[in-house]
């Protein structure tokens, strides 16, 4: 009975046998600040790459990680909101033949104010500021390579003037500074500037951005030079508050941009370069009053008692009285005034100079407000308003507006103009401080075109 149970027992025994050890290899790939982790099918397809040894020096890496305070300024009223995630980094890295490794870390919490968005400061080291206005006259496009002399991967640039409704709520009209353009990487795909010769680095100085679609948007800024980590930052964005990054990195010859969670929207880029060309003048009351060029008058903001003779290469492309239903004559008056730039000028007939006039690109002059009360589009010094079917004007710069057809508003009278476009059977309706104007003879409208 013994030795049947003892063979029983035998049978229930799991079967055992000796196998060689397993091991998964698992790669992590660091990059930008951001780790990712994936298995390989194979330990010879690791993405870790051994670096170039030498026989007689031993080579270190001295890390040093700073924090300090990233300005954050809104667009329009937007109230900045203090990010969710931890207070922002900037590391600095640095190779040298140090024996040790070093690494020092700070931080400082910072609460973003509410401010209106101008232009970073652009003036370091006479560097260039890029508003991508002139890329190209799409309504959404990569930029090509060679424009300001470097080259551009993935970089997208978008007018969201032109595109569907929600545009205008997105980051990318939070982030405009400029006039038309900002900048975006393509499919929320990490995009790259970089220099197009190796011998003439450049500095990145300060750029406006903000996230296309989702808040706390992970920006991810990495640099290098021949191939040599510089200098990394990251950012967390906001859709509908615009944030002045100031870097002041120099000597770069590329820089990466990524994303987390989609697309951002970057504008008015600082950039120093000795080669750039297809320099655009900075939208700003701190350039002077001048020329673009020996043949175009092109002047900043609104402009009082302006004298015709100084207009050159200007023409006047429509005129009339302010008695004139506009609403009946505009058809005929933009199909007459076709050239890229427009200026909207006024003055009373007996005058021979123009009380008020402000010129823009026609994309600007003409952005479409609709019927929105309180609309305007900041470009080269003017808050810009039209409408077909309700009024069409300007203001000096981030003034507001109160159209309930025409603006009404009496703060900087003086730099207000307004014309109804609406089918009310009026003209008018002011000319800087002079209102009232709608069924008056003795006032004049002026439209100019030039190329």
């Amino acid at each position: 009975m013994e030795v049947v149970l003892l063979l029983y027992l035998l049978v229930l025994m799991p079967h055992t046998s000796q196998q060689s050890g397993t091991t998964t290899i698992t790669a992590s790939t660091t990059r930008s600040g951001i780790t990712t982790s994936r298995q390989p099918t194979t330990a010879s397809t690791s993405t870790a790459r051994a670096p170039t040894s030498r026989s007689s020096t031993t080579t270190t890496t001295k890390v040093t990680s700073t924090t300090r305070s990233i300005p954050t300024t809104t667009k329009s009223t937007t109230t900045a909101s203090t990010p969710s995630s931890a207070p922002m980094t900037i590391t600095t890295t640095t190779t040298t033949t140090d024996s040790t490794t070093t690494t020092s870390t700070t931080s400082q919490a910072y609460t973003p104010v509410a401010t209106t968005v101008t232009y970073a400061d652009c003036t370091i080291n006479g560097s260039n500021l890029v508003t991508f206005d002139d890329v190209s006259n799409c309504t959404e496009c990569l930029i090509p390579n060679g424009y300001m002399n470097l080259k551009w991967t993935n970089v997208g640039v978008v007018d969201p003037s032109k595109e569907s409704s929600n545009y205008l709520t997105s980051g990318y009209e939070t982030a405009l500074t400029s006039r038309s353009y900002t900048t975006f990487n393509d499919d929320g795909s990490p995009m790259t500037i970089s220099a197009s010769d190796s011998n003439q680095p450049f500095t990145l100085g300060s750029f406006i951005a903000a996230s296309a679609w989702y808040d706390n948007n992970i920006l991810t800024i990495t640099s290098s030079r021949s191939g040599m980590a510089m200098y990394t930052a990251t950012y967390s964005l906001l859709v509908n508050t615009a944030m002045v990054i100031q870097l002041n990195w120099s000597n770069l010859d590329s820089v990466t941009f990524s994303t987390l969670n989609w697309q951002f929207a970057m504008d008015n880029l600082c950039l120093g370069i000795s080669n750039i060309s297809g320099y655009v003048s900075p939208d700003s009351s701190t350039v002077p009053q001048t020329n673009v060029n020996d043949t175009i008058y092109w002047a900043s903001g609104p402009q009082t008692d302006l004298d015709p003779l100084n207009l050159t290469g200007w023409s006047v492309c429509y005129q009339d009285t302010y008695d004139v239903d506009l609403y009946l004559t505009l058809n005929t008056a933009l199909l007459q005034c076709y050239k890229n730039k427009l200026m909207m000028s006024c003055r009373p007939i007996s005058s021979s100079l123009l009380t008020l006039a402000a010129m823009g690109l026609r994309s600007d002059v003409l952005y479409d407000c609709g019927t929105n009360e309180s609309c305007t589009h900041v470009a080269h010094g003017v808050g810009w308003y039209f409408s077909s079917s309700f009024s069409w004007g300007f203001v000096d710069g981030t003034d507001s507006v109160y159209r309930g057809q025409c603006d009404t508003t009496s703060y900087n009278s003086d730099l207000r103009l307004c014309w109804h476009t609406g089918n009310w059977g009026v003209g008018g309706y002011r000319c800087g401080a002079t209102t009232g104007l709608n069924i008056n003879n003795g006032w004049e409208r002026l439209i100019w075109h030039a190329d």
